[in-house]
């Protein structure tokens, strides 16, 4: 999958709301399906950080990128520069007990969001 093709659609953001509610309206119900507390705290959380620091970087880092390079596109570079501005600004979002839960699992907090955001991003570019 081409990461121009993927932030090009994000960008739209006619789509966005659309995949944003949908995405609450997901996690939302998995949500009320679990009775653990813990774990309807985690899914908030990252309900909330994943589409906010998605919208970071269509909002800030890809317009600067985009505005600095001669044909208008992100190269690899520009878009693993982007990636990790969107991981990190979600995981500075997060609660500590969800960053403890998520490494509870066995699982690495940052690229637990890459992979959130990237199927965040993805979502984006299919509707």
């Amino acid at each position: 999958m081409n990461w121009t093709e993927i932030i090009v659609a994000f960008i739209t953001l006619v789509l966005a709301p659309i995949a944003v509610l949908l995405t609450k309206s997901i996690l939302s119900a998995m949500s009320a399906s679990t009775k653990d507390t813990l774990l309807q705290s985690v899914i908030a959380d990252v309900e909330t950080a994943v589409p906010t620091a998605a919208d970071c970087l269509t909002q800030t880092v890809v317009a600067e990128l985009k505005a600095l390079s001669l044909d208008g596109k992100l190269t690899s570079e520009d878009a693993k520069a982007v990636m990790k501005t969107a991981v990190e600004k979600a995981f500075s979002m997060l609660a500590q007990s969800t960053i403890i839960y998520i490494k509870q699992q066995g699982k690495d907090p940052y690229e637990y969001l890459e992979d959130k955001i990237e199927a965040y991003l993805t979502s984006i570019q299919r509707r």
